[in-house]
């Protein structure tokens, strides 16, 4: 909402390999003052866009404008059926009466009723006792809204825009965001205490609350696994439930496995949502491919635990695509698909570009 140009910059971040937008208003500060790292790395284009406010846009385009690395953005679901279609904003629309009013009012009142209303008996008298077995509720239909991100904060680039973007959540519909792993670049090693207090606090931020699937960058690849997995617990396993963040209630309780605690699930709304622990192929507490046989078998008893469910999501760092290490996983996930080829299944991980998979075999499972 405003009438001059602004003058935009592409901006490549040397440590992540990410461009961003470089966004200059004459009329206001500089938006390198927020960011000092962009001020460094900003270089003039050419001939630089100007973007001049219109009351309409001049052109439609299904591509997008930019993508940052840092962000997974999807688009709104459509209208449920039996949707108004109209803008709030639009006037009411009134009905006029099918026929004219009658001749002007009679100034004397009306006389009373001609018979007194007879409340009938009920044809069957009340039970003694209430009933102590509650009354089933109806399942919920409607599409359920939450947030997913990955791989953030890389560089001190993305740990300034990282807040930004999250503050950008605050009129979302959805009804929390999950970090499906990585923390840092997976080429360092270095893992102190700090780095998982410094994620804590990025997404702190937030305005939903934020849970976190464990990766390898922060944990496997760290030069000590089994102190970093030790802060993981610490400061990001219970994340979500802080409640000096002011974040509206979840509406429902996030259970976590004792053994593997990096194992998580809830249901809302009646969609079940299991958290798993994929990270690479290394487990330093065992053997591997029994890891995955814990995953397998922790998700499998959630599913026979919930009598209700009209669709679930597994949220995991890498799901693999049936053939390496994670093969087993993989099957398994085919597997509860032909068991329940009525129960949507929706796989989410952790990746450096947006892309979906479909199975022709299995039509029920969207990765």
């Amino acid at each position: 909402a405003r009438s001059g140009p602004v003058l935009v910059s592409i901006v490549e971040d040397p440590d992540s390999g990410a461009h961003f937008f470089h966004i200059h208003d004459p009329d206001k500060n500089d938006s390198s003052s927020t960011c000092p790292e962009l001020k460094d790395h900003t270089f003039e284009v050419p001939r630089p866009v100007q973007i001049t406010s219109h009351s309409q846009p001049t052109s439609k385009s299904t591509r997008p404008t930019a993508l940052s690395s840092s962000r997974l953005t999807a688009l709104p679901p459509a209208s449920p059926l039996g949707a108004p279609t109209r803008s709030p904003t639009d006037s009411p629309t009134e009905t006029l009466p099918t026929y004219p009013p009658s001749a002007d009012p009679s100034s004397s009142p009306t006389s009373g009723p001609t018979k007194q209303p007879v409340t009938e008996s009920p044809t069957t008298p009340p039970s003694s006792k209430p009933s102590v077995k509650p009354t089933m509720q109806p399942t919920p239909t409607g599409p359920l809204t939450f947030l997913a991100i990955g791989d953030v904060p890389y560089s001190p680039m993305e740990e300034c825009l990282l807040p930004i973007e999250l503050n950008k959540l605050t009129t979302s519909s959805g009804r929390f965001l999950v970090h499906l792993g990585d923390i840092q670049d997976g080429k360092i090693g270095s893992c102190p205490e700090s780095l998982h207090l410094g994620v804590s606090e990025l997404f702190a931020s937030s305005p939903l609350p934020t849970l976190f699937v464990i990766g390898d960058n922060g944990w496997l690849d760290c030069d000590n696994p089994d102190e970093s997995y030790g802060y993981w617990k610490e400061h990001l396993f219970d994340f979500h439930s802080r409640s000096d963040l002011n974040w509206p209630p979840l509406g429902t309780s996030v259970e976590r496995d004792p053994v593997y605690p990096e194992f998580f699930s809830f249901e809302l709304e009646s969609i079940l949502f299991v958290g798993q622990g994929l990270p690479a192929s290394r487990n330093p507490r065992g053997d591997y491919e029994e890891y995955l046989v814990q995953n397998a078998a922790y998700a499998r008893a959630k599913i026979e635990e919930s009598s209700q469910t009209r669709a679930l999501v597994l949220l995991g760092h890498s799901f693999g695509n049936g053939r390496g290490s994670k093969r087993s996983y993989f099957e398994f996930v085919l597997q509860i698909a032909a068991e329940n080829p009525a129960l949507p299944i929706l796989m989410v991980q952790d990746n450096h570009w947006w892309e979906t998979q479909t199975f022709r075999d299995h039509p029920n499972l969207y990765k």
